[in-house]
């Protein structure tokens, strides 16, 4: 059976003929009146869904699927069902017998279904439309003797409660049975997901659906068409991403040497201009460095190696290395660390982070100021987080901006940024790399003044 609607369609009509089965016991043992209105509720909807398949493998498969699909419910669930057209005849071309034709015509056209108790069947009707508003009957026919016996074998002569207890086990397992099937591919293709949205490109799901032939299987295999695409992009960008690497580098280098020996030849008077051209391929070739970790990190494709390392030496380092540049511009940086606080990650990559968060709180703190630096250990459902703040002095940033400092190439003040010498990249570089580290990293106007930044790393293995 390749159509998932099929099974799901089943496997209810199954767990309703359980549930009919217990209603009809109640009719025969108890007092038969609201048991039996429930029953024919119950019944009734079921042979409206019954009828829905039926109309809807006739639309899509014709005379002789619809008779192959009556003769798999016959075998399943017993009884002979009929689709009877407004001629009076039998879609499937099977022979009508008088009694069924007899029956279909008491039918009426308002959807409600009909049932009659024949000798030892049950008969039940019911007018459906397809898409042109044709009315068609469907007419099932049902034992009763057998069924009668099933449930004098199974039920009769316990305790009501018992009776109930045994229903629900029973409609519970078909149902469990039912979900599992359904969704144990969907749970794998799910998993999958989101393995490959964490960089693992070459998952694939083929072995999750080896044997369907349902939707679920065309899913999967559409899943694993489109992750051998991407992987097959992601691998011609870093392809390409080396080329354009060496392709810049190179020629920036020769003219770092033309310019050296331009400086030693020519008099005074040009060298502020060649000063300027030293100036700005410096910052060229600073801007290819940044902007191809930002694309390695966005793709998520090379693997991180990861080592035990000490945040708060790291820290420490990065201070004093930042504190004595400070000090050219009549700026100084301060710390209190707490000592100790270690985590396992990949160590130049925080360093960057955190290096690029204190030279842009340097850049735009006020003279004379200092740029207060902050590192505790907080503790947070059940698990330790390094929390480092970074506040400068300077004149902050407009609130609905403050996300927007972490975007590439997003620099608040053109101007300000562009004298400052920065591209817009490094925030954007901290904001990947703690990422990449299941920590958060966001920004705050300061009470008082200036900016503060905010990184939360986890303590421990961030593998």
């Amino acid at each position: 059976m390749k159509s998932l609607f099929l099974r799901i369609f089943l496997w209810f009509w199954l767990t309703l003929s359980v549930i009919g089965v217990t209603t009809v016991l109640f009719t025969l043992t108890e007092e038969a009146g609201p048991f039996l209105t429930l029953w024919r509720s119950q019944v009734g909807t079921a042979l409206a869904l019954y009828g829905e398949a039926a109309m809807e493998v006739r639309s899509r498969e014709g005379a002789a699927g619809l008779a192959t699909f009556f003769e798999r419910l016959r075998d399943f669930a017993g009884g002979k069902a009929y689709l009877i057209d407004q001629h009076d005849k039998e879609v499937t071309g099977r022979p009508l017998p008088a009694k069924i034709r007899t029956f279909a015509g008491r039918v009426p056209e308002d959807g409600e279904p009909v049932f009659e108790i024949s000798g030892a069947e049950l008969v039940a009707g019911l007018t459906l439309r397809d898409r042109t508003g044709t009315a068609f009957v469907i007419v099932r026919e049902m034992p009763r003797r057998p069924f009668w016996h099933l449930l004098k074998r199974g039920f009769t002569g316990g305790d009501v409660g018992l009776r109930l207890v045994l229903m629900i086990t029973v409609v519970g397992l078909l149902s469990y049975g039912m979900g599992r099937y359904l969704t144990r591919p969907i749970l794998g293709l799910q998993s999958a997901v989101r393995r490959f949205a964490g960089g693992d490109l070459a998952v694939r799901v083929a072995p999750l659906v080896q044997g369907r032939r349902d939707e679920i299987a065309q899913l999967g295999r559409d899943f694993d068409h489109m992750a051998e695409r991407i992987e097959s992009l992601m691998r011609a960008q870093q392809r390409l991403l080396r080329d354009i690497s060496h392709e810049l580098r190179s020629p920036l280098a020769r003219m770092a040497v033309a310019l050296e020996l331009a400086k030693s030849r020519a008099g005074a008077e040009a060298q502020p201009n060649l000063e300027r051209i030293e100036r700005e391929a410096g910052r060229l070739n600073q801007l290819i460095g940044q902007l191809l970790t930002l694309v390695r990190m966005e793709s998520g494709v090379e693997a991180m190696e990861t080592a035990l390392f000490e945040v708060s030496s790291l820290v420490g380092c990065l201070v004093r290395d930042e504190d004595f540049e400070a000090r050219g511009r009549n700026r100084s940086v301060t710390a209190e660390i707490t000592a100790g606080l270690a985590l396992v990650g990949n160590e130049e990559l925080v360093r960057r982070a955190l290096e690029n968060v204190l030279r842009n709180a340097v850049r735009y703190t006020a003279e004379h100021s200092a740029v207060e630096v902050n590192l505790t250990k907080e503790r947070i459902d059940n698990r330790e987080w390094a929390r480092l703040s970074i506040r400068d002095h300077g004149p902050g940033v407009p609130r609905e901006s403050l996300r927007a400092m972490f975007l590439p190439f997003r620099r608040i003040g053109d101007a300000r940024e562009r004298d400052s010498g920065g591209v817009g990249l490094g925030l954007a570089i901290a904001d990947h790399a703690v990422r990449a580290h299941h920590g958060s990293i966001w920004a705050e106007n300061a009470d008082g003044g200036g900016l503060r930044v905010v990184i939360r790393l986890p303590l421990g293995d961030v593998r």
